[in-house]
């Protein structure tokens, strides 16, 4: 009896780990710990979705909990994204032709940038077309529907998790040579000889002065008798 016990429960147990759900691996640089987040750009006909868009991503880069939100000085690096489509399409008909009801797309592109890129001109990492399509019952005939302005949000709030995913797991659209590599880019604020030069590379850095000589030091010529 207690030897079918243990083959049950080891049974049980194989059981349970296989149907454990893997989260998915990130590929973002290890670097990157910390992120502001740009007040998105709407380029959709939508007007007032950028600042919900906006606060949403916060919330679900908040609940992921893998990269911190924090402030533009303290972050590691920049989130910007486009909101580039955003369209409301009537879903199954009723017998009198009416819209029992609707389904909202959007469609945004995200972009990191190293911090001391003020202007953001060159994108480390791009991620293009993150999608999300939210269906509801819009006939207000019906018990049972959701308002516009609810199935916004929540369209809104599905692309936000989108973009948290794509960002951390999914490989980039683009990205700038070197960022992604077997061994990673140098940490933001670290100077790196630059190939057959003799300064330090400061695209990191947030402010620069000077560039400093690394160029060994050499002695002194001998004054000539």
């Amino acid at each position: 009896m207690k030897r079918t016990f243990f083959v049950f429960a080891v049974v049980a147990v194989a059981m349970a780990a296989a149907c454990t759900r893997i989260p998915p691996v990130r590929i973002l640089p290890t670097h990157i710990n910390s992120i502001y987040i740009v007040t998105f750009e709407n380029r959709s006909y939508e007007p007032g979705i950028e600042e919900k868009l906006t606060k949403l991503t916060q919330e679900e880069f908040l609940l992921d909990g893998r990269l911190t939100v924090t402030t533009r000085p303290n972050a590691d690096a920049i989130l910007a994204g486009k909101i580039q489509y955003y369209n409301v399409l009537s879903g199954r008909l009723g017998t009198d032709d009416f819209p029992l009801s609707s389904e909202i797309e959007v469609v945004a592109d995200v972009s990191l940038y190293d911090p001391s890129d003020r202007k953001r001109e060159k994108p480390l990492m791009t991620w293009q077309n993150i999608d999300a399509r939210y269906s509801y019952v819009s006939d207000a005939r019906r018990i049972i529907q959701m308002s516009a302005e609810d199935a916004s949000e929540e369209a809104l709030r599905s692309l936000a998790r989108q973009i948290v995913f794509a960002v951390i797991t999914q490989r980039p659209t683009k990205v700038a040579p070197g960022v992604l590599t077997a061994s990673g880019p140098a940490p933001p604020g670290t100077p790196q000889r630059i190939p057959g030069a003799k300064t330090l590379d400061t695209r990191f850095l947030d402010t620069v002065t000077t560039t400093t000589d690394l160029a060994p030091e050499t002695e002194p010529a001998k004054s000539r008798k």
